[in-house]
């Protein structure tokens, strides 16, 4: 399905090259503009049906300059919701998800993020969890474009259960105008800016 009426732009410009353009316009967001745009997506998603619905967040933890996610785990904790953050091993590149009750539980992990001990048995999605996950560019149709290792996209393919959300979380600026799309890529059902839910 083409985006909306808009001409699909060769794939053969490769996602590296989309990643690329997401990253350098989100690199380029000033200190006020992103503090005032990251204050804007966490009311929307903190006044959304599907939060207030989920009794568990699966959320990842914010680096470098991705939308903000602490405050939001911290709203969820205080809210009294479950929260639960990814860690990825390092012999194998496999992502799993661990519930933290304080975010004094997190330490500097794989390629420098912050991530849970990974103590207990780790977390899968079920029924009333929303699943919050990062990208380097987007479209209007809720196409993504990750890091390029794959790991929400292996992790959602093993989520069958019904009633489980997926949303993702950006700044406008590195929406594009189409991304290319292959069968393995995972939507996610809403996409969150500071300009509204798509």
């Amino acid at each position: 399905m083409r985006s909306r009426g808009i001409e699909p732009e060769p794939i053969a410009k490769g996602k590296k090259e989309y990643r690329k353009e997401g990253l350098r316009r989100r690199a380029g967001l000033d200190g006020v503009t992103r503090r005032a745009a990251e204050a804007k997506i966490l009311h929307i998603v903190l006044h959304s049906p599907f939060y207030r619905k989920a009794d568990t967040l699966f959320l990842y933890v914010s680096y470098g300059d991705e939308v903000d996610t602490h405050r939001l785990m911290e709203a969820a904790l205080k809210d009294g919701k479950r929260v639960c953050c990814p860690k990825v091993a390092n012999d194998d590149r496999s992502m799993a998800f661990y519930r933290i009750d304080s975010l004094e539980e997190l330490a500097e992990g794989f390629h420098g993020i912050w991530e849970p001990a990974g103590k207990g048995q780790p977390c899968l999605p079920a029924k009333d969890s929303l699943v919050i996950m990062p990208g380097c560019a987007f479209d209007r149709d809720r196409r993504r474009i990750g890091y390029g290792g794959g790991f929400y996209d292996r992790f959602l393919a093993g989520c069958e259960e019904e009633g489980v959300v997926k949303a993702a979380v950006c700044f406008s600026c590195p929406i594009l105008p189409y991304l290319p799309e292959e069968e393995t890529d995972i939507r996610p059902d809403w996409l969150i800016t500071e300009e509204g839910i798509w």
